[in-house]
Parts: C-alpha cells; sequence; structure tokens
C-alpha cells in the first residue's frame, strides 16, 4: 500500500524542506531517528508509520505537478494524498487499539492530521474532534504547565512548549 522506501524518504524530505515552514509540527531530528530505527526493523512503531504517510499526504498536496517522486504513481495529487491519509488513519487506528499511552509523538501527528485536513478541506467535522482531542492531551500531559520547573532536558522543553503553542493555534483557528 505505500510506496518503495526511496519515494518515501524522498516525501519526508520534502515534507521537512519545503512544506513545514509555518506548521513545524513533527520534530525532524526525534522522528528521523525514529524513522531509522523503524525502518531497520528494529522498531515496529505504528505511530511512526502513521506520521510518515501523515507527512507524505502533505507533501504530495506541496508537490509540483511533474516531480520525479510522483513518476511511478497514476492517481491525481489530491487522490494520492488522500491515499496516503488513510494509511495514516489505518496505522493510527490499529495503535490506539493496543495502547492509548499519550506521547510528544502521538501530539506531533495529531497536528500533522489536521494540517493535511485543513489543505484538502474534505473532512472539517473531523479538525474539530481532533482539536478536542489535541487540547485533552495537552492537558492531560502537562503541556500548558512551565516545562522548566520538572528540570526536564531543554530540547524536551523546546519540544513540549511547541506542541502547546501548535496547539493554542490550532484551537484558535478552528474556533473562528
Amino acid at each position: 500500500m505505500v510506496p518503495t522506501i526511496d519515494i518515501i524518504d524522498g516525501l519526508i524530505q520534502h515534507y521537512f524542506e519545503y512544506c513545514n515552514w509555518i506548521y513545524r509540527h513533527i520534530n525532524q531530528p526525534s522522528f528521523e531517528a525514529q524513522w531509522s530505527r523503524f525502518k531497520s526493523g528494529v522498531s515496529a512503531d505504528r505511530l511512526v508509520l502513521s506520521t510518515a504517510c501523515a507527512m507524505m499526504a502533505i507533501s504530495v498536496h506541496y508537490l509540483p505537478q511533474q516531480h520525479h517522486l510522483l513518476d511511478s504513481f497514476h492517481e491525481t495529487h489530491e487522490e494520492l494524498g488522500q491515499k496516503f491519509y488513510e494509511i495514516s488513519s489505518t496505522a493510527l487506528q490499529r495503535r490506539l487499539s493496543e495502547t492509548r499511552v499519550y506521547s510528544l509523538e502521538l501530539v506531533e501527528l495529531l497536528l500533522c492530521r489536521c494540517h493535511f485536513l485543513t489543505l484538502s478541506k474534505t473532512d472539517s467535522e473531523e479538525i474539530w474532534h481532533v482539536r478536542g482531542e489535541l487540547v485533552t492531551i495537552g492537558m492531560a500531559m502537562g503541556l500548558h504547565r512551565d516545562p522548566g520547573k520538572w528540570r526536564m532536558h531543554r530540547d524536551v522543553a523546546e519540544r513540549r512548549r511547541w506542541a502547546w503553542w501548535h496547539i493554542i493555534l490550532l484551537e484558535r483557528y478552528v474556533r473562528r
């Protein structure tokens, strides 16, 4: 259901270079480390696969018409983006059926999925649902609290602040 690793890597690289200049939902160093473990078979985390597919759905949206990464596909940009989003949804559902543990990776994935939904304009009700879920998860994880008080690593604290800020931006955007 997914393309070759070379195409996936190309779409992910395109996402980080061209698709997140405003909405930096996914922490690149953290995701790249998880993606390397996933590709090598060390980890089979469905959250990583779901995130990769959501990023590919967004990346396809921003690709030029005749881009070489699209040569092996017969679908339109919209159909291909929707296909990758559906694969992301399936992987996320399977992961959530195994465990409901909250993590920054889950928050980043849900923000990324909202980004795609905003671009595709196909399921605006889903954005409302995910927005509410993100606010709940963020509060449960304590993202709204100052991470400096907990003596966590600076990179983790910054990532938590960044995630909470994006949740608030989404919440304000969807409210309008």
